[in-house]
């Protein structure tokens, strides 16, 4: 993919985590375990998956650049 992309998850405390060249980021519902954020993306030396539970009380939401989104 040549597009590349960007999240940002945003954290109860005010803070926010920024994702650059992500790949894709999806929403999974997973059985008795919630909701999760899934993205990928890829740092200077490999790729990288990394998920965050929507449920967790520390994140408030996120936000997926324009592009990457299907909506």
């Amino acid at each position: 993919m040549d597009y590349e992309g960007e999240v940002t998850i945003l954290l109860a405390n005010g803070k926010t985590l920024y994702f650059n060249n992500v790949e894709s980021c999806r929403e999974v519902e997973e059985y008795d375990a919630g909701t999760f954020v899934i993205i990928h993306y890829r740092t200077r030396l490999s790729n990288k998956v990394v998920r965050f539970s929507l449920a967790n009380e520390n994140v408030v939401g996120y936000i997926v650049d324009k592009k990457l989104s299907r909506f």
